[in-house]
């Protein structure tokens, strides 16, 4: 259940995003990108066992898929 929340969440974000009915290679990177934010913080969620996600996870899990210095 709060794997699909999360994931709803991020198919809102993603859907806010896109400008156009089409797929677009940027289309195409938010969806990947959102898809692996949602599951690295659903992982970290369920690691914590706690029921809420918080801002500190989020960053946690930006973090884990974007290092720093990256461009």
């Amino acid at each position: 259940m709060k794997g699909q929340t999360v994931r709803r969440s991020a198919q809102r974000c993603t859907a806010s995003v896109q400008v156009t009915a089409g797929s677009s290679p940027l289309t195409d990177v938010l969806d990947d990108l959102m898809e692996r934010l949602a599951k690295e913080c659903k992982h970290l969620v369920q690691s914590t066992e706690r029921a809420t996600l918080t801002v500190r996870d989020v960053e946690a899990a930006v973090k884990l898929l974007i290092p720093p210095g990256s461009p």
